[in-house]
Formats: C-alpha cells, sequence, structure tokens
C-alpha cells in the first residue's frame, strides 16, 4: 500500500472518531493565501470523494488512488471495534491525546 495509504487510513480513523472536530485549510490560489477552518467530516468526505471521482474519469496517473481508496475504508472499518458502543461523536474517543497536547478540546 505504501505511506499514502497507510495515512489514508488513519484519516479514514479520524473521519469516525472525530467527525465534528474542527481542521484548519490552507487555501493557496497564485498570490492569494487565505485559511478556513472547516468540520473534519467534510474536509474527509471531500476529499474521499475527489478521489472516487478522479478514478472514475481515469484522472489517477501516476498516483495510487486505489491505494488512498483502500486505505480510507481499512482505517474507517479497522477503528470500529475500538470505539465503545453509546459514545458521542462530540467527544473524543481517547483522552491520552488531549492529555498528550496532540489535539485541543
Amino acid at each position: 500500500v505504501g505511506a499514502s495509504g497507510a495515512i489514508a487510513g488513519i484519516l479514514g480513523a479520524y473521519w469516525l472518531c472525530y467527525p465534528h472536530s474542527q481542521v484548519t485549510i490552507l487555501l493557496w490560489i497564485y498570490v492569494i493565501v487565505r485559511t478556513f477552518e472547516i468540520r473534519a467530516s467534510w474536509f474527509l468526505g471531500i476529499w474521499f470523494a475527489r478521489d472516487i471521482f478522479r478514478v472514475s474519469v481515469g484522472l489517477e496517473g501516476n498516483t495510487a488512488v486505489w491505494a488512498h481508496i483502500g486505505g480510507f475504508v481499512f482505517g474507517t472499518c479497522l477503528i470500529i471495534p475500538f470505539t465503545p458502543p453509546g459514545r458521542s461523536n462530540r467527544e473524543p474517543r481517547f483522552r491520552w491525546l488531549e492529555r498528550s497536547g496532540l489535539i485541543r478540546k
């Protein structure tokens, strides 16, 4: 699969664990540079849909788009057994990430 497929798997797990968290996006168009925040679920949904679109119209080029798709689906499926039933998606599932400072509450 490679590194990009593995990272896609982590993104798939993040999509299920923290769908309501905000991510900061850097928009860079020529000399215009802006940042804005968007929900992680929206960003990852758009990212996944873009890869599906690229495969469906044959625009994958030299990028291993199938590895991205497979990694994302695998990461999403693999994290399910580790998430306790009945938990709110707004509540972080892994408190140690907050304590370590890797994520903000």
